[in-house]
């Protein structure tokens, strides 16, 4: 690294090595390369330090470029812009992981393989959703007819991401593909979806470890549609949802959503996420039906009611 101003509010970063040069100034890193065959970025991170990229706002990658590898920008968590250059063919999956600040993604106009439409990258084509800026503020997205393949980590850190409707050009959803959205709490998965990539597409990662989902989520779709298969042996809650009842499900707060629940470990976890929460009684949770009610305060009320068992009387349960 070579410092050009006191302040270090300017310098370069020499990777002559991978085939290209780095350049700061005023918030804003440039990357670029003269090689005729093309450069990869692989991870920046063992030269460029943490306290440099705490100050990146604006990341501008030049000609020459033509792929962007996992890790290669991640960390950068003040990353607000992003100009990706004419020959970048590639994003790994997770080239701009923790980039949670990022809301503006523009991609050169030359570029025969990505576009920007809205700030989301796209395959030139159109079929591909490749990246959505993790700092965008909307809490609702509908991913749009023409896409077939949701990537990997597509979605990663959308904090503010609270309702998706996948529509029914989707095909694929890949794994990891909406990692960490804390807030999302409805996703709506048209019967198109045939390819879901594992159980982990909605994960979060929660004390060094990893949930199957946040407790907010709940996923709609159709009776026997693959999202049904697929979810029924997972922790994720799937709710029946007909074609008329789609707007409703994804805009219903969370606070006017009811869950019905007979085990004491998901009523917790539902009552924490903030659902209101009916719990159904059942003989061998009895002992943590007590715990429920007194170590964390909820009790026989309009938001959780412990009723008879369900064999014992259907219309009691409902009513």
């Amino acid at each position: 690294i070579r410092k050009r101003a006191e302040n270090e509010s300017e310098y370069e970063a020499d990777f002559s090595d991978q085939g290209f040069m780095a350049s700061f100034e005023n918030g804003t890193l440039t990357i670029s390369s003269n090689e005729v065959k093309g450069v990869t970025i692989g991870n920046l991170n063992e030269r460029i330090s943490e306290a440099r990229r705490r100050k990146i706002k604006k990341i501008i990658i030049g000609n020459g470029i033509t792929k962007i590898s996992n890790e290669a920008f991640g960390k950068y968590t003040k990353l607000e812009s992003l100009f990706i250059g004419k020959d970048v063919s590639e994003i790994e999956p997770e080239a701009f992981a923790e980039a949670s600040c990022l809301k503006e993604i523009m991609v050169d106009k030359e570029n025969k393989h990505l576009v920007s439409i809205d700030n989301i990258v796209y395959t030139r084509d159109l079929k591909t959703l490749v990246k959505y800026p993790a700092g965008r503020e909307n809490k609702y997205f509908e991913v749009p007819s023409h896409v077939e393949v949701i990537k990997a980590y597509a979605f990663q850190h959308s904090y503010n991401l609270e309702c998706v409707k996948i529509s029914g050009g989707v095909s694929t959803i890949e794994e990891f593909a909406f990692f960490d959205c804390y807030a999302l709490c409805h996703v709506y998965i048209d019967e198109g979806v045939t390819n879901i990539g594992n159980e982990y597409v909605f994960a979060v990662e929660k004390d060094w470890y990893l949930c199957v989902c946040s407790a907010a989520l709940i996923v709609g779709g159709k009776i026997g549609s693959v999202a049904e298969r697929f979810f029924a042996n997972t922790i994720v809650s799937f709710c029946h949802i007909e074609d008329e009842e789609i707007e409703d499900f994804l805009k219903t707060p969370i606070e006017n959503t009811y869950v019905f629940e007979d085990v004491f470990a998901a009523a917790q976890t539902a009552k924490w996420a903030g659902f209101k929460v009916v719990g159904i009684y059942d003989s061998m949770e009895y002992l943590k039906e007590k715990e429920l009610k007194e170590k964390y305060n909820i009790t026989l009320s309009p938001e959780v009611i412990f009723i008879g068992e369900m064999e014992e009387s259907e219309d009691k349960i409902w009513k």
